[in-house]
């Protein structure tokens, strides 16, 4: 069985209100499932960054 495919994603967000925090984590993890491994986007109340590698520790991998 080969070794299964492991991405560690780093997501900053800043928001000016929960709301606009909530829709900046939205638009970034719908970049993640549309297959993006780096983005980032801002406006006048929210912004975020996101940047993956698939340099992933032995000890950072999720239990199987």
């Amino acid at each position: 069985m080969s070794q299964p495919i492991t991405r560690k994603f780093t997501i900053v967000i800043t928001g000016q209100s929960d709301s606009a925090y909530e829709d900046a984590r939205t638009e970034a993890l719908r970049l993640i499932k549309d297959g993006y491994l780096c983005g980032h986007n801002s406006n006048h109340e929210s912004a975020f960054y996101f940047d993956s590698t698939d340099q992933v520790p032995d000890n950072e991998r999720p239990a199987q």
